[in-house]
């Protein structure tokens, strides 16, 4: 069979996506060893120094005791999951309140954004890990206004 199709164009690369970020520190919380070593080399040849953790409660540890610029959180999890390490470290539990926390999920149901931001995620990155799209959520979240403090009554009612 011969179908005389017409050529098509390449489809050109957005530069609205910045293909290296500044020099950051950056933990990777997932379960899996394979997407690890996938945000790895993305955020690496990137120009960032990436550690891991394999859950919830090894990533808020290290962030007890370690600095980073920002998290990279894996929603589902043994041990202690995305959600309740998420909510832990908002209410002060582990390192800097404040840091950017991007939620890394395979769900795709309407309204997950949303129900992530609410429970204290800055952004979703969709699994598998799209590196452009991944880099360009980085920058977003850096450049966005750092996430207000709870008030103390709040903490009281915690």
């Amino acid at each position: 069979v011969w179908l005389p199709l017409p050529a098509a164009e390449a489809e050109e690369t957005s530069d609205e996506a910045p293909e290296s970020l500044p020099s950051l520190r950056i933990l990777v919380a997932d379960d899996n060893p394979i997407n690890q070593a996938v945000a790895r080399a993305v955020l690496e040849a990137a120009g960032c120094v990436v550690e891991t953790a394999n859950d919830g409660a090894q990533a808020l540890e290290r962030l007890r005791v370690e600095a980073f610029d920002l998290v990279l959180m894996d929603v589902h999890m043994p041990n202690m999951d995305g959600i309740e390490a998420v909510g832990r470290l908002r209410d002060g539990q582990a390192g800097r309140a404040d840091i950017p926390v991007v939620a890394l999920t395979a769900d795709a149901m309407p309204g997950e954004e949303s129900r992530l931001k609410a429970l204290g995620f800055d952004a979703l990155q969709h699994k598998p890990v799209q590196p452009a799209a991944l880099i360009a959520a980085i920058s977003e979240v850096l450049a966005a206004p750092p996430r207000p403090m709870k008030a103390e009554s709040d903490w009281a009612a915690a």
